[in-house]
């Protein structure tokens, strides 16, 4: 694949952006007629654009070939963004939006890569689109956005995937643990502020979901959790650090409070007042003690509740 290449259904969202015709030039591939194709991906697009009874069987057969597989993608995805263009939500509308996007999400793990692609692509379209479906495919999609957190190069994509895996329903224990993994890994290394904040968030998030396994597992991945949270308390950035501060409270487990105390007591030396804020919103969301405190009343609560 040749660096200037893009799939037509990326040139279909550049498009949507600019509001513009359907973009001609080199690297961008055109529209071909049904006659010009190999006569296996004419039965497929076909199948595809009739979705009758033998579809299904027609679908199985395409995804066990690789070219078959890209053909049938691509243009289940070029439907599926026309569909958007169009504004056919309807699901009775043979073509609608609706319907595609249920063929899309039955492709699963062979659209998710490029479904993920589209968060980066259009302006606002390729991300919306790219998030109704991903967070309806289950498995698939979680390990499409793994992919990109880790591995995509514009900071706003690596944000997103991290933001999007925080929205997941329960996961099996190996895959939460890919995910949490992945969100502290970022949360300590990325040099982008709003992809640790969007770690952050997700940790958060993710810290009780899930089926965790035993109760030491349980309470292993909510420590590390914990230290995590703790540690970016003291990020470079504040938005990271408040919404460290704002995890903390939200993960729901009381191991953080020294944590967030000693971190007040550093906030409230300056004039930062939002990241005060969020201190104690985290601390009173945690201890469930209602109205601000100085570190030192929070330091005797915490002795209090130990007694």
């Amino acid at each position: 694949m040749s660096p200037g290449w893009r799939p037509l259904w990326q040139g279909l969202l550049l498009c949507l952006a600019a509001s513009c015709a359907a973009p001609r030039g080199e690297g961008v591939p055109q529209l071909r007629s049904a006659e010009e194709l190999p006569a296996a991906h004419r039965e497929v697009l076909a199948a595809w654009r009739e979705r009758g009874a033998d579809w299904p069987l027609v679908r199985e057969r395409a995804l066990e070939d690789p070219a078959l597989r890209v053909f049938l993608v691509d243009n289940a995805l070029v439907d599926l963004i026309r569909a958007w263009q169009r504004g056919d939500f309807t699901f009775a509308d043979p073509g609608g939006y609706e319907e595609v996007r249920a063929e899309v999400v039955a492709l699963g793990s062979a659209a998710a890569p490029s479904l993920a692609a589209l968060l980066g692509v259009g302006n606002g379209y390729g991300p919306a689109i790219a998030s109704d479906l991903l967070l309806r495919m289950g498995p698939a999609g979680v390990e499409a956005l793994l992919s990109e957190a880790s591995g995509a190069d514009a900071e706003l994509v690596r944000g997103q995937a991290l933001d999007l895996l925080g929205g997941f329903g329960e996961l099996s224990p190996a895959l939460e643990e890919r995910v949490r993994l992945a969100a502290v890994e970022a949360l300590a290394a990325d040099p982008a502020w709003i992809v640790r904040e969007r770690a952050a968030r997700t940790l958060a998030r993710r810290a009780r979901a899930g089926n965790p396994g035993t109760t030491g597992e349980a309470d292993a991945r909510l420590r590390s959790v914990v230290a995590a949270l703790s540690r970016a308390l003291a990020d470079e950035d504040p938005a990271v650090s408040r919404a460290a501060a704002v995890g903390l409270g939200l993960v729901g487990d009381r191991r953080a409070v020294p944590a967030l105390v000693n971190h007040l007591e550093r906030v409230l030396r300056g004039d930062d007042l939002a990241a005060a804020r969020a201190v104690q919103r985290g601390l009173e969301t945690l201890t469930g003690v209602q109205g601000p405190r100085t570190p030192a009343q929070w330091r005797d609560w915490l002795r209090s509740s130990r007694r």
